[in-house]
């Protein structure tokens, strides 16, 4: 009985999920005639046309967003890399130790003006 519902639920999953494909699909399409249509208008000077058009454009983005919403920036590897070689010191200071990588990140990578920095000369003898 378990395996039927189950089985249910992933069919729904999958039509769901097909659903949304074509969704997206017709999004895109129709994107893109009417933004042709958008700029036809702006080249005619036809301003209902062109907000009535923009204005479909607005909602279709806005569907397009709500299905396929932005996803984070995947994580630097060497990053990955260095806490799971920290990974004593960042268990000891948690979310401390977080913040104090994070603070000597954002000074490494800070804006630096070429005016401010000393310069040293080796002599040469």
């Amino acid at each position: 009985m378990c395996d039927y519902y189950s089985t249910i639920m992933r069919m729904r999953q999958e039509r769901a999920g097909r659903e949304r494909m074509n969704e997206m699909r017709e999004i895109q399409e129709d994107y893109k005639i009417v933004q042709e249509a958008r700029d036809e208008a702006a080249e005619r000077r036809d301003v209902e046309s062109f907000e009535g058009n923009d204005d479909h454009l607005v909602e279709l983005e806005r569907r397009w967003h709500q299905l396929n919403p932005p996803r984070p920036p995947p994580t630097d590897p060497r990053l990955v890399a260095f806490m799971q070689q920290n990974t004593e010191f960042l268990q000891k200071f948690g979310d401390r130790a977080i913040a104090a990588m994070d603070a000597a990140h954002n000074y490494m990578m800070r804006p630096r003006n070429p005016n401010n920095l000393t310069r040293t000369y080796l002599k040469i003898a």
